[in-house]
């Protein structure tokens, strides 16, 4: 493995030695103090997040010290070496071992023990008559079923989509994003209005993808039941979204919890000769909607 370039103690501004709590927290307060320019925010919490990814997890942290700063782990001996009094002891008693007396409280009881002890051992059958047994277990098996024992069949078990599903985390639930933010992926004036009303209890992490080219334009967080209204690029667009409670960053998203999906219909902003043309998103699921999605594996999203 090739030595960091990134100093991630540096990154956190904490010192080499910082508890594992002490990490966390200076983590979370750093998300709380993002700046407030977009980009500059998101390359900032892009850092954060991959600097709390490895020295939030003990084990990451240890390999990624042992390659930065070349640390070795100490090799400690223990040596422990009786007592006088203990080795007198040792000496003295158990150097010689003395036959049990017949009169020995634990003579009888001892004498049973090797007795049916050996007696065991006598009736264990030797490794012919194992051998015979297993070859004659064979024969019978080939004679009573001439077309062999049948291999289950593997070709019919469905294969497993490992894309299908979001792998459980290695780190602690973050603090939700801002209901609103939105982080812009292009040059383009945002002008066009776009708002967005979600229902209590799931917090949504929404995507712009460009129809044309697949480059994702816009991503906004929305939290459960908050109504969120903000401007967008023009362009035509295909709407992805991953929903859940639990917010890990986008890397992880909402984590074993995520459901990703998309809409099936393009998304058009525009502007004509009178006004710029937008769109309201309703995602409370109800009985009228005409808003058709279709579920998408996060390798997708």
């Amino acid at each position: 493995m090739m030595k960091p370039e990134d100093n991630y103690y540096e990154i956190l501004g904490i010192a080499t030695n910082a508890s594992q709590e002490e990490i966390t927290r200076v983590f979370k307060q750093a998300l709380r103090e993002l700046p407030e320019d977009m980009k500059e925010a998101a390359g900032r919490r892009n850092q954060l997040e991959k600097a709390y990814y490895v020295l939030g997890d003990e084990m990451r942290r240890f390999e990624y010290d042992r390659i930065m700063f070349d640390k070795k782990s100490p090799e400690t001996k223990i040596e422990v070496k009786p007592s006088p009094s203990e080795a007198a002891r040792d000496r003295s008693t158990f150097r010689h071992h003395q036959p049990l007396s017949q009169r020995d409280t634990y003579y009888d009881r001892f004498a049973s023990a090797s007795s049916a002890r050996n007696q065991g051992s006598d009736k264990r059958p030797s490794v012919w008559v194992l051998v015979g047994l297993f070859l004659l277990v064979f024969v019978l098996g080939k004679v009573w079923l001439p077309g062999g024992v049948p291999r289950p069949g593997l070709e019919n078990l469905p294969a497993v989509n490992t894309d299908s599903y979001m792998p459980q985390p290695d780190i602690p639930p973050l603090e939700l994003p801002p209901g609103g933010e939105v982080h812009y992926y292009t040059g383009e004036e945002p002008l066009a209005p776009f708002s967005i009303d979600t229902a209590a209890g799931i917090n949504y992490f929404i995507k712009l993808v460009d129809r044309a080219t697949g480059a994702q334009v816009v991503t906004l967080f929305v939290r459960g039941g908050e109504w969120v209204e903000t401007k967008v690029p023009l362009g035509n667009y295909e709407l992805r979204y991953a929903s859940g409670q639990d917010w890990y960053g986008e890397e992880y998203l909402f984590g074993t919890g995520t459901v990703c999906a998309k809409a099936d219909r393009e998304f058009r902003f525009y502007q004509d000769d009178t006004s710029i043309m937008g769109h309201t998103l309703s995602l409370i699921e109800q009985a009228d909607g005409n808003l058709r999605t279709r579920r998408i594996t996060p390798t997708e999203f």
